[in-house]
């Protein structure tokens, strides 16, 4: 419907302005303020409910030969419980009999005058949000076994939060319940509009099938909503726009121009959704509108879409990306384990040093002897036993750099234990070196004591016989 100033929010005038909209509703129930919107078969008007002393939106027929429809689009709204489509409040007739009924008064734009405000690529792509959320509400409506045979920007309104609602089912249609005569009967009418008696739906958004007047099921609410969702990315309709005997020779002639080729920025995945839904045979379109809200939300989710093919690097390309996290949290928890494992190792194996150099320690302690050559043994011992202890305390640092720090610092740690090392094996080597200076200087003692013994010996041997002249020369002068 066109709306005076687009929108379906109107700075309400005086009710003095409301004159010649006071029939449109129960006077007793509802006070008409001003028109609303009007359309080619009915018109809303601004009211306030006089029970609850709220604003709702009454719509009416335009005349008495609107009025099956209209209470047809009542029942079908009745039905329907969703957050995407415009509640009912109330039926009734005015005071000339005619049928009426309150609904909820929507603040918002058309998705139109959206598209219309959207100056780039990007904003418009930024509309693919209320498309989806009007697709889920469609998948719903066909759940409940409707569909809505209309669907067109000017029929979502979107609101300043986001806020998504489809409204004028006034061609909503119960699947199995039988059409009124001559519903689906061609009429030349101007592409923007839908009128009685005309070919049901709008040109510019209709199924081919629907511009033949065939027998209709959800697709063609699929073929409108890939339409639309074509204009958001396009900035266009599939078909264009012009005189209703022009779109509709164009829609039957064969599928429209693809979306990438009126937009080469629309990436691949979403325009074979787009292509898809918009398919010239309704067999190779999505099934239902669930389908197609489906592949909208895997697209915005960053995964697959079941209308396109992808190459094998695609998939796993887009598999690890959508997997990112846990494979990074997959990543650090085998660093994590790998880290553990060797801190245990290592301070296994520093435990083991350690045991190692107590018990050489305590061997040196029993070997310690008076001597000095004793002493110094038992020195270069505990000097080796040290270098042990070193070299464990280095394998328990080396333990806590795997844990706390990156690869980096490891090899940087890894230099240090290296140098510390090989200060280790120079202390081993001093050891040495005092062992067997120790060992020379018990050798050098070993043969002082020899030497000494002997010269004790002579000294003895001298002595005796010394003495044994003695005695010889005692007895000699006896």
């Amino acid at each position: 419907m066109k709306r005076a100033d687009g929108t379906l929010t109107v700075e309400l005038p005086s009710p003095s302005a409301a004159t010649g909209f006071a029939s449109d509703a129960d006077p007793n129930r509802y006070a008409v303020i001003s028109e609303l919107a009007r359309g080619g078969a009915g018109r809303i008007a601004v009211a306030v409910d006089r029970k609850l002393g709220r604003r709702v939106a009454v719509k009416r027929a335009l005349d008495r030969s609107g009025d099956a429809r209209l209470e047809r689009e009542a029942l079908v709204l009745a039905r329907l419980e969703h957050p995407a489509i415009v509640p009912i409040h109330d039926v009734g007739h005015d005071v000339t009999g005619a049928p009426y009924f309150a609904m909820k008064l929507l603040a918002g734009a058309e998705l139109s005058d959206s598209i219309a405000a959207a100056t780039s690529f990007e904003d418009r792509l930024a509309l693919l949000a209320p498309v989806t959320a009007v697709a889920d509400a469609i998948a719903y409506a066909h759940g409940q076994h409707v569909i809505h045979r209309d669907l067109k920007p000017s029929n979502i309104i979107v609101g300043a939060f986001g806020e998504v609602a489809v409204i004028d089912w006034g061609l909503g249609k119960v699947l199995g319940e039988v059409e009124p005569p001559n519903a689906e009967a061609l009429d030349p009418i101007d592409a923007a509009l839908t009128r009685s008696g005309a070919v049901m739906g709008t040109p510019a958004y209709m199924a081919p099938e629907q511009a033949r007047g065939e027998p209709l099921d959800e697709r063609a609410d699929v073929y409108a909503l890939g339409a639309i969702l074509y204009r958001v990315l396009a900035g266009d309709a599939p078909h264009g726009h012009g005189s209703t005997a022009e779109t509709i020779a164009r829609l039957l002639a064969g599928p429209p121009v693809s979306v990438q080729q009126r937009e080469p920025r629309v990436p691949k995945d979403l325009a074979a959704i787009v292509m898809r839904a918009i398919a010239h045979d309704p067999a190779d379109r999505y099934a239902t509108a669930r389908e197609l809200a489906e592949d909208l939300h895997r697209y915005q989710a960053g995964r697959l879409v079941a209308a396109h093919r992808y190459s094998a690097w695609t998939r796993v390309v887009r598999w690890l990306r959508a997997r990112r996290t846990a494979l990074a949290i997959a990543a650090a928890t085998c660093v994590a384990i790998t880290a553990a494992v060797a801190l245990v190792v290592i301070r296994s194996a520093a435990a083991e040093d350690l045991d190692s150099a107590h018990a050489d320690t305590e061997r040196a302690a029993s070997q310690v002897r008076d001597k000095e050559a004793a002493r110094a043994v038992a020195e270069a011992q505990k000097a080796a036993a040290d270098a042990k202890r070193a070299t464990a305390e280095t394998r328990v640092v080396q333990a806590s750099v795997l844990v706390d720090q990156s690869r980096e610092a490891l090899e940087a740690k890894t230099l240090r234990l290296e140098a510390a090392l090989r200060d280790a094996t120079a202390a081993r080597d001093r050891a040495d070196r005092a062992t067997r200076s120790a060992e020379a200087a018990a050798n050098e003692a070993r043969r002082a004591n020899t030497q000494l013994e002997d010269a004790l010996a002579r000294e003895r041997a001298r002595a005796d016989a010394a003495e044994a002249k003695k005695r010889s020369l005692a007895t000699q002068l006896r």
